[in-house]
């Protein structure tokens, strides 16, 4: 082989070296210019996140969709006292009355006729609380009064209270009853009192005392609601 061959063999595998360099050079070139648009795209969510540091939106309570909003329901309570006596008969179940709201969360407790009605089935907490005085010249020395719950005319719970030497006295006895109860929508829960057959001879009065002589319910979490 001459010296033209040489020098035409050489001319060829430069030009190849020069293409395979030159396309080498074109792929690293590619690939900086590919990672210079990530970094801005990651540049730009940092930036988003560090400028919401400062001022973060927090979200309390509020539903993230229409499902959730529509699932909500009011919060259920009330509170009512009496302020007048009501007369207990001798061993006559008779409903109590707590005609002074103190408050009504959700318009459910009906002052007219001492009637709670809760608009919402789920678990409630029902508690009624009433003070009891057996009436003068009383023979006996003891005194059971019972004060109880219930839904729909049907009683459901209740408390007594029993006292021995109870006489004449005046200071009268509270008695408290309090249960937890599965409720529908539109069911009536009232109070009542009444004393026992065996120990009184003579009817009482349930006094009209706020602090003392009281009907309250309020809706809890549950599964149920």
């Amino acid at each position: 082989m001459g010296d033209d061959d040489y020098k035409k063999k050489y001319k060829e595998y430069k030009k190849k070296y020069e293409i395979l360099v030159n396309k080498q050079k074109q792929q690293q070139l590619q690939g900086q210019a590919q990672g210079q648009l990530q970094g801005q795209a990651q540049g730009v969510t940092d930036t988003d996140t560090i400028s919401n540091v400062g001022n973060p939106v927090i979200n309390v309570n509020v539903s993230t969709s229409t499902s959730d909003a529509s699932n909500l329901v009011k919060a259920s309570a009330f509170k009512a006292t009496a302020i007048q006596d009501v007369q207990i008969p001798l061993q006559t179940p008779t409903k109590l009355l707590f005609t002074s709201e103190i408050f009504d969360l959700d318009n459910e407790y009906d002052t007219s006729t001492s009637t709670f009605i809760p608009k919402t089935a789920g678990v409630y907490v029902v508690t009624a609380s009433a003070m009891y005085i057996k009436n003068l010249f009383s023979a006996s020395n003891e005194s059971n009064v019972i004060l109880y719950i219930t839904v729909n005319g049907q009683m459901i719970d209740e408390e007594d209270d029993f006292r021995m030497n109870f006489g004449l006295s005046t200071t009268g006895q509270i008695v408290s009853v309090n249960d937890i109860l599965n409720l529908n929508a539109g069911d009536r829960v009232e109070v009542g009192c009444f004393q026992s057959i065996f120990t009184d001879d003579v009817g009482g009065t349930v006094l009209g005392r706020p602090f003392a002589t009281f009907f309250t319910a309020a809706r809890v979490p549950s599964s149920i609601t």
